[in-house]
Order: C-alpha cells, then structure tokens, then sequence
C-alpha cells in the first residue's frame, strides 16, 4: 500500500541446497551451484544462498566482501573449505532449527565478528572439529568443539574474544595464542591444551562461570582470572600430564 506514504512487499523464493565450485566472494552467483533438496542434481546457481535455505557446503576458499554483515544458517565448512570473515565484517548466525548453525570442519579465519540472532546472548551456535584461526569476536550461545577424528585447533591473536566455549572432543583443543571468556568455560570432554608462552582468561565484569571440569576434562596450561575483589571465589579445574 502506498495510501499513507509508504510502500511494503514481501519476496518469497524457494529453499535451496548450495555447494561451493569454485574460490570466490560468498555474495557471487558464480562461486555455487544448487539443486531442490530433494533432487539428486545441482546446477549453476542463478542466486548467492541465504539465510533460510537448507544447507550450504563450502568446499573452497570463501570469503565475505568487506563491510558486510551475512545472516547465515545450517552451514558447513567441509575439510578442504575455509571460509573468511575480514576485520570490518560481521556474519549473523540464525537460528531457526535445532543443531549447529555453522559447522567448521575445515577452517574458519575471523578477523571481524560473529554474532547470534536475533540474540547474542542465546543464539547461534558453532561446532568446530577443525581449526579456528580468532583474531576478532564470536559472541554467541556457544562454540562447541565436538567429537572428531583429531584435536581441534584455535588460533588466537590480536583481541580474540569468544562468549562461551564448551569443550567435548576426547582428543581435545590444541590453544595458540591468548583467548578472553566472557561468559563460560565449559569442560565436559578431552583436554584444553594451551601453548606454554599463552593463556585462557576469564574476563571480569562479564559473569564468566566455569563449568564442569574433571581428570577427563581440564585446562592444560595457564588460567587466568580477571577479577573484582568483590568477587566470589573460583575453583580452578587444571592439570597437568593426566594429573587433575
């Protein structure tokens, strides 16, 4: 309606499957092909995925364009794909179905920023089981390092940053570089392995909580933590060479 100055529409198009074919921008047409999910058949996409199609495989170098911000949903980075984040963009991780919204079994570089949506504090959440190189900030429900065939890695460097990180992986997360928890430390499976020359910190006026941690499960290396002298007590679940 136009009658009282203003215009609205709404664009519906069908849910597609993507799959990456070439290296490329995340936003080109060209870097993808599709198919109906239940067809058997992709073919040269004709538009970029978007949120609330029904999955997308990244099998090649993608990256955001710079100065962007991509709802993104039911993603996967495959072991040969990458995908970049630049420093001035952000991807918006939507959630709309239970599970992952992003999956990084490849590699995931972020030199910019991951939020969730519509809520930081309660959306979004992203399994990696293979590496994470974080120089910018994920604030989401969670990054999770699930079961895998090998440790996970996590690269960290200038102001890494991540919300809550849970650790449920038998053969662990390999730490290089200095990391900042805001809201949680979560130790369910496998040991967090930190560099010698590096360290976890639990950053103060955020409420970061620690969660779980046993002999199965436990910082090997530093841990530090940013505290008020208002502060409540914190039991340190650290170890060392099988040692809790």
């Amino acid at each position: 309606s136009t009658a009282a100055g203003w215009l609205a529409g709404i664009t519906c198009q069908t849910a597609l499957q993507f799959r990456s074919v070439q290296n490329g921008l995340f936003t080109d047409a060209n870097t993808w092909e599709s198919k109906l999910p239940a067809s058997a058949i992709y073919s040269p996409a004709t538009r970029r995925p978007s949120k609330g199609d029904d999955s997308i495989f990244i099998r090649h170098a993608i990256a955001l364009s710079a100065n962007t911000t991509l709802p993104l949903d039911q993603t996967v980075i495959e072991p040969a794909g990458t995908l970049t984040i630049p420093a001035t963009s952000n991807l918006s991780l939507f959630t709309d179905n239970p599970g992952y919204e992003l999956v990084v079994d490849g590699t995931l570089t972020v030199n910019g920023n991951i939020f969730g949506s519509p809520s930081s504090s309660v959306n979004g959440k992203l399994a990696v089981a293979g590496t994470l190189n974080l120089a910018g900030q994920i604030i989401i429900d969670s990054v999770v390092a699930i079961p895998s065939a090998a440790s996970a890695v996590i690269n960290a460097s200038g102001a890494a940053k991540i919300s809550k990180l849970q650790i449920n992986n038998l053969l662990g997360v390999n730490l290089n570089g200095n990391l900042d928890i805001i809201n949680a430390l979560d130790l369910q499976n496998g040991l967090l392995n930190i560099a010698a020359s590096n360290y976890i910190r639990l950053v103060a006026g955020q409420s970061p909580v620690l969660q779980g941690g046993s002999a199965a499960s436990y910082v090997n290396g530093k841990l530090r933590w940013q505290s008020f002298i208002t502060s409540d007590p914190l039991p340190f679940p650290v170890g060392k060479v099988g040692k809790f």
